[in-house]
């Protein structure tokens, strides 16, 4: 894993969630900006270094408060404070804050 911290496992799938619910609200690629060729290792490593050092992606615009709430705890730098996502992982799980965006969203359409 990145930064050595081998021990984050399931919580690197936790924040790669977050980029990746951000990609799809703002459709904007994450990290589009680095000035490498797509699908590189050159920008492989500049996306590391980028994660590594802290940088996050630009948060979408107009996004649902509660959709960024998530995202930024996704993205913690610790991976010990990022959401749990296990489907058993109770209330404050991500796949559970998820479903109940969803159902708010389809009661409120």
């Amino acid at each position: 894993m990145l930064a050595g911290k081998a021990d984050s496992g399931m919580l690197s799938d936790t924040y790669s969630y977050g980029v990746l619910i951000n990609e799809m609200a703002s459709r904007q690629r994450p990290w589009a900006h680095l000035p490498v060729e797509q699908n590189s290792a050159a920008r492989t490593y500049a996306i590391s270094m980028q994660v590594t050092s802290g940088s996050r992606p630009q948060l979408a615009p107009n996004l649902d408060p509660a959709f960024q709430a998530l995202i930024e705890e996704c993205w913690a730098e610790d991976p010990g404070e990022r959401p749990a996502f296990g489907p058993d992982d109770g209330e404050a799980g991500v796949i559970a804050r998820i479903r109940k965006l969803a159902a708010f969203s389809a009661d409120v359409s």
